[in-house]
């Protein structure tokens, strides 16, 4: 019985010290790949301001759009006397990279009369494009103009923003 119940006991410390005993060569090191990309500066460039050209304004007031084809389009029966010009800016990037853009809010053109709220801009670019081969891309800018009634003559400007972020 005693070498039974010694063999019982050295089995015991023999468990405890396969538990308690820190193991070597389960650890494992592994060295990690890390990358990173960075990108140009984005760079805006205004080539053409926009310009709502001369108006002849309907007495009730009006909403004017500037189209990103350089037409103007009226609500009511305003007339465009021409001189009309969408905005047209360059983009330039990393190449190939997608871009996205906003504008501004809250912008109005100033002049003799009522301050003119304009907005609602458009483009000849969906909400995200890429940059060509050269990392470069225009876009063109239009926007809707809201003509006060009896608005007082003169000239009017403003000034508005567009940002363009990496997607």
């Amino acid at each position: 019985h005693m070498a039974k119940k010694n063999f019982i006991i050295l089995q015991f410390i023999l468990s405890l010290w396969v538990f308690l005993t820190p193991i070597k060569g389960w650890a494992n090191d592994y060295t990690g790949v890390i990358t990173t990309e960075i990108r140009e500066p984005l760079i805006l460039q205004e080539r053409d301001e926009m310009n709502f050209g001369i108006i002849a304004p309907d007495p009730a007031g009006d909403q004017i759009t500037l189209n990103t084809n350089n037409t103007i389009d009226t609500v009511n029966s305003s007339q465009s006397l021409g001189g009309q010009q969408f905005g047209r800016f360059r983009i330039t990037g990393t190449p190939n990279s997608i871009v996205t853009y906003s504008f501004s809010s809250g912008d109005f053109l100033s002049g003799p009369g009522a301050d003119m709220p304009f907005g609602n801009y458009t483009t000849n670019r969906p909400a995200s494009f890429a940059l060509n081969n050269n990392g470069r891309k225009q876009i063109r800018i239009g926007a809707t103009l809201t003509v006060g009634p009896n608005q007082v003559a003169g000239t009017y400007s403003g000034s508005y923003t567009i940002t363009v972020n990496y997607q």
